[in-house]
């Protein structure tokens, strides 16, 4: 699908929202930043929000800092509170959004429902790619400190800062949280997919095909979004 044709699409829905599922190395960071930039829209990243909090040493950064430096999950709780902050600016300026690494669970997934009853989410984008690939991709993975950028170069794509590896990337907190990962996948897509918004997209290969076949995806929903939306003001 061309670029042109996904923009038309989105003029049709004013405010898209997305989810980007994917185990830790799939990629959803990448292609979740690429698809919110080519569809002007928020891309709320859990992972950024985290760790901004930390960074800054907020009452909620300090509460999350021990889990992430186990390796461990964050708390729904601190998780959601994050996420509806930043949704509740979104909506207050009429944007869309692509959240990147929430929900994780089926248990989140009911709670984003909450979060915004008028406004479900149009689709989850689930990124498929092998766990051995994952764990390699992982393995090479660096940070911005200053921006939150994620990537595999020595200087950040975005501001040009130098980047670290991250605190938790280490083999035993990635093994962890891959099992977690794999544990709750399925009971997420099985929700995401009772509800007509879910569509499997593979995560192999170089990241402008992955946007390519993202982009396909996300442009059929959004237009099948505003068909049914105007059949019903019919």
């Amino acid at each position: 699908m061309s670029e042109d044709r996904l923009m038309v699409d989105v003029a049709n829905r004013a405010v898209p929202r997305l989810v980007m599922l994917g185990r830790q190395g799939s990629g959803k960071g990448e292609q979740s930043g690429r698809l919110a930039a080519r569809l002007d829209i928020e891309h709320i990243s859990t992972g950024a929000l985290l760790r901004a909090a930390i960074r800054d040493a907020t009452s909620l950064g300090s509460a999350a800092a021990e889990a992430v430096e186990r390796g461990e999950p964050v708390s729904d709780g601190l998780v959601v509170g994050l996420v509806a902050e930043r949704l509740a600016v979104a909506t207050a300026l009429g944007r869309g959004v692509v959240l990147d690494g929430f929900p994780r669970t089926a248990a989140q997934a009911e709670r984003l429902a909450a979060l915004a009853p008028a406004t479900p989410i149009d689709l989850a984008i689930h990124l498929v790619v092998p766990r051995a690939l994952a764990v390699s991709r992982i393995q090479s993975r660096r940070v911005c400190d200053s921006c939150g950028w994620s990537g595999r170069t020595a200087r950040c794509g975005h501001c040009n800062r130098p980047t670290t590896r991250r605190a938790d990337d280490w083999p035993a907190a990635i093994g962890r949280r891959m099992s977690e990962h794999d544990r709750q996948i399925g009971p997420l897509l099985d929700w995401f997919g009772a509800r007509n918004a879910l569509a499997v997209v593979d995560g192999v290969g170089a990241p402008d095909d992955v946007e390519d076949r993202v982009a396909e995806v996300v442009g059929r929903a959004l237009e099948g979004a505003h068909q049914r939306s105007t059949a019903t003001a019919v």
